[in-house]
């Protein structure tokens, strides 16, 4: 994490991409940034859409905008479609014949993740705009019915189409628009199977099976000492961001190990507005 961070603080300083990092893995594997505000989309979508719509928790609004968002991806969608102050038919139907449209262009939907297609054969189009239908229709009730994000992702969940990966998606986006931090923000975050993976290897020194539980015990642990080893000059880190990372950490050691490659290559990316991305975001 700390080498990661410093790739990032050396782009940020102008340095030249080959000034970043000596590590023959950062320089050729993709990495998220070890705060998730500062990857390309999320830094996008907070300057170009997030900061000029800031809304006071409890807010159905944002989340309904973080779903549209985080349902299609990338920056170019979230151009495309806008911010949406309510949904209903004529908005969906917008939603729907703006993806028929730029489907010309190639794909409308991220390939950093996989948006659920639900088994619906329908265009996926059609699939992600009932998903928001669903979301929507309990908007409402599951911003206003806790402070809690472990419950939050709980309830969200109960909308079709979302499974934990989007629930902790889309509130992580709820959470930057509202800035807002609930209860159990420095105690819970949702673990992913490449977060439960690395904590093996944290604890085990092998990527052996190990549940949710157990992973979030080893976040808990490493967050609760990581002031003795990360630099006071860096970034403030957050229970979240070791979640994050150790699912980078566990894709890192798989590249060290030679048994694989992160799925994407690592690509320097230049914006029209400024962030604080760096390499491999």
């Amino acid at each position: 994490m700390i080498a990661r961070e410093t790739i990032r603080l050396r782009r940020l300083a102008g340095a030249s991409p080959s000034e970043w990092t000596a590590d023959p893995i950062f320089q050729t594997c993709s990495f998220t940034n070890v705060k998730r505000s500062h990857d390309r989309v999320t830094a996008l979508l907070m300057a170009e859409f997030y900061t000029d719509h800031q809304c006071i928790h409890p807010s159905p609004e944002a989340l309904l905008n973080a779903a549209i968002f985080r349902y299609h991806g990338t920056i170019a969608s979230a151009r495309a479609h806008g911010w949406t102050n309510a949904w209903d038919s004529t908005a969906r139907q917008r939603m729907i014949d703006t993806n028929a449209a730029r489907m010309a262009l190639g794909n409308v939907f991220t390939s950093a993740y996989i948006i659920p297609s639900c088994g619906d054969p329908r265009p996926k189009r059609e699939v992600v705009a009932d998903i928001i239908d669903s979301i929507w229709s309990i908007a409402e009730q599951v911003v206003s019915s806790t402070t809690s994000w472990q419950v939050l992702c709980d309830r969200l969940k109960i909308a079709w189409g979302v499974g934990s990966f989007m629930a902790k998606e889309m509130l992580l986006d709820y959470f930057l628009i509202c800035g807002w931090e609930p209860d159990d923000w420095q105690t819970w975050t949702p673990v992913g199977p490449g977060a439960r993976r690395g904590a093996a290897i944290v604890k085990h020194s092998a990527m052996v099976s190990m549940s949710e539980r157990n992973a979030l015990g080893i976040i808990r642990e490493l967050y609760a000492g990581h002031h003795e080893y990360w630099p006071a000059t860096y970034v403030k880190l957050d229970l979240t961001d070791i979640q994050f990372q150790l699912c980078e950490f566990a894709k890192y050691v798989k590249v060290q190990n030679g048994a694989g490659r992160p799925r994407r290559k690592f690509r320097p990316t230049i914006d029209d507005v400024t962030y604080q991305g760096s390499a491999g975001a």
